[in-house]
């Protein structure tokens, strides 16, 4: 397994393994006390409930990082670069 770089035991499913990861964190962080921590640890401004266009943005990073992360993890490319553009992985 490790010579045909196959990494994931059911290849066809890593889109949707890496779409429900990327959907379970946004919720996980973005909707819940430990998403409002982070904020108020990183702009030191704590407030009741996350403002909506920061949680829009907050989103927006935590999709990213997680797509990327994702791709590295279960694709495995030949460089950690290429983890992060946008361009497709075999």
């Amino acid at each position: 397994m490790e010579n045909s770089r196959d990494f994931f035991c059911f290849p066809q499913w890593r889109g949707a393994v890496l779409g429900f990861s990327i959907m379970y964190l946004i919720v996980a962080i973005c909707c819940s006390q430990f998403g409002n921590s982070i904020l108020g640890l990183l702009t030191d401004n704590y407030h009741a409930h996350m403002p909506l266009p920061t949680g829009i943005i907050m989103a927006l990073v935590v999709a990213y990082l997680t797509w990327s992360l994702g791709r590295w993890f279960l694709y495995r490319p030949d460089r950690f670069r290429d983890a992060w553009t946008f361009k497709k992985l075999a």
